[in-house]
């Protein structure tokens, strides 16, 4: 699960650096421009897929750290378990 989260983490850094790029590109055009409306309408678009996609990646990355959590109060519950039996074993040698 951490390999994947840190893929997701990975993934979810170059869509933000390429919706940043994108508005960089539309910043550094003229208004008067003849292109700037064209090239406004897909950093629009293009920032509303990315955003569209960054949630999706945020809810993924949610998911695996409820795995993660999951697994890590298992091992909890299982090493509890282990110490109440080592003492039980333990109490039990002393009475002997």
């Amino acid at each position: 699960n951490g390999v994947i989260f840190s893929w997701l983490g990975k993934k979810a850094a170059l869509m933000n650096e390429r919706m940043n790029r994108a508005s960089d590109d539309l910043m550094g055009m003229s208004s008067s421009d003849p292109g700037y409306t064209a090239e406004l309408t897909r950093v629009q678009s293009e920032t509303r897929d990315g955003s569209y996609q960054l949630n999706q990646i945020t809810q993924d990355m949610q998911k695996v750290m409820q795995n993660v959590q999951s697994t890590i109060e298992s091992v909890h519950g299982m090493i509890d378990m282990i110490n109440r039996s080592r003492r039980e074993i333990i109490r039990h040698y002393r009475l002997s």
